[in-house]
């Protein structure tokens, strides 16, 4: 959809509306929807092309009307064809059953950067995986159309951040956030993951023991979603197609920093991306990953881009 025919009926209708009071109200009104436009224009150049959301594992409507992906990169095939039980544990790489997860696992749990001793310093009760069955692009939803012209989540831009958790069925989305332009908080909740929780990935995704007390299904994590977002409203994170996939939504408008740095066919990660570019560093905490620092970062690439 070309943005700018989209914005022409709004315009129209501010141009309509009767900003000629004096009043400082109707003023900072007027010029907080033109900023809004704008906003949104200057994001919508950067839009990932329908190719590149295939190339980058996006879920996407074929030419069938129907759910697909199409990952043409190797080391992001996370997919398993239905009927296809075996994994590869991502931590101690051994091969084991989805159905049968139990077991002793071995591993170095901060990698190449741990205790510096071959012999693995770290044991857990089970194995984990990132797979995801094929079957589940059925339950894909997409975000919602625009109710009218009169919609205002149609011009957005958000930021936009899901952490995850290690279940049977692979990673679940634990947590979404997501933040305006500005930085400013717009939802943050966590999400009860459908499959057996076997490993909180707290380092990485900041969510500990009891989120589960105060978590909503993914059902009303779409709701409360799509009450700031539809099919129109700019998504912007890192890798997001990651994010999109563990909240089963299917959304053509992202952008995503991820591919926009992308630099001689490889991508830099978020850490490297700010220290780089925004000298500031994040992933610092020991709790895990700040949602709200990813997504407000992912925001902050793109304005930088601008500028450059």
């Amino acid at each position: 959809m070309n943005p700018e025919h989209l914005l022409q009926p709004v315009m129209r209708w501010v141009a309509t509306m009767n900003w000629v009071s004096d009043r400082n109200q109707d003023q900072m009104a007027y010029a907080a929807a033109l900023q809004e436009f704008e906003t949104y224009q200057r994001f919508s150049r950067l839009l990932l092309s329908p190719e590149n959301h295939k190339i980058n594992g996006f879920v996407h409507i074929n030419n069938q009307g129907q759910p697909d992906v199409s990952v043409r990169r190797a080391d992001w095939n996370s997919w398993a064809q239905p009927g296809d039980s075996n994994r590869k544990c991502v931590r101690c790489y051994k091969q084991f059953s989805e159905a049968e997860p139990d077991g002793e696992c071995r591993f170095h749990r901060h990698g190449k950067d741990c205790c510096g001793n071959p012999t693995p310093c770290t044991t857990a009760t089970a194995h984990v995986h990132n797979k995801t069955c094929m079957s589940e692009i059925g339950k894909f939803i997409k975000t919602p159309r625009s109710s009218g012209q009169f919609d205002g989540r149609s011009y957005k831009v958000f930021g936009i951040d899901t952490e995850m958790v290690y279940t049977e069925y692979g990673m679940e989305a634990a947590r979404a956030t997501v933040v305006d332009v500005h930085g400013s908080l717009v939802a943050n909740f966590f999400i009860k993951p459908t499959g057996r929780i076997l490993d909180l990935n707290t380092r990485y995704s900041g969510v500990t023991e009891g989120f589960l007390d105060i978590a909503v299904s993914l059902e009303e994590a779409h709701r409360i979603l799509f009450h700031h977002i539809n099919e129109n409203t700019i998504l912007v994170g890192h890798h997001l197609s990651n994010d999109l996939k563990v909240l089963k939504l299917i959304h053509t408008n992202v952008v995503d920093t991820a591919v926009l740095f992308e630099s001689r066919g490889r991508y830099q990660s978020l850490k490297v991306l700010a220290k780089r570019h925004l000298h500031k560093e994040i992933h610092n905490e020991v709790g895990g990953h700040d949602s709200t620092e990813d997504a407000s970062t992912c925001i902050e690439l793109v304005i930088k881009c601008f500028l450059r």
